[in-house]
């Protein structure tokens, strides 16, 4: 009796685990609550939603980059939505501004669903929140 509960509650506990996020949502407040503990964890767990990008050297590329830039910009401060863009019911692009004391961020969140869970189409982050002016361009000094 004692085995059967053991092997019931591992078998709950791997459903709880490894549960697909089902929504865009859940997918960037996971890696969010990730990114403030590990960037490293964060870029992981976001590509891993898609198993193509599994074994590709672009996810180490992605987190170097990312803690090469973090230093310079002192202390994080969170993040919020600057915008969502939707083309019809299965591609998204979400754009977050990911706030530090120097200055901010630009994460950009491309995001698919082919069949019946969305995972990542594509990641890009810079310094360029300027971009976000519709029509803006910045002027030479």
């Amino acid at each position: 009796m004692q085995k059967i509960l053991l092997c019931m509650c591992i078998t709950l506990l791997g459903f709880t685990t490894t549960k697909a996020q089902s929504t865009t949502d859940e997918i960037i407040n996971t890696f969010f609550q990730k990114y403030k503990i590990s960037t490293d964890e964060a870029v992981d767990y976001v590509f891993q939603t898609n198993p193509y990008f599994a074994g590709n050297d672009g996810v180490d590329n992605v987190k170097l980059r990312i803690n090469n830039v973090k230093p310079l910009l002192g202390d994080y401060l969170g993040e919020e939505v600057l915008s969502t863009k939707k083309l019809g019911s299965s591609y998204v692009l979400i754009t977050y501004i990911v706030k530090y004391d120097r200055e901010p961020l630009r994460f950009q969140f491309q995001l698919y669903k082919p069949r019946d869970k969305w995972q990542l189409y594509n990641f890009k982050f810079d310094e360029n929140v300027w971009e976000e002016f519709e029509g803006y361009e910045p002027k030479a000094p």
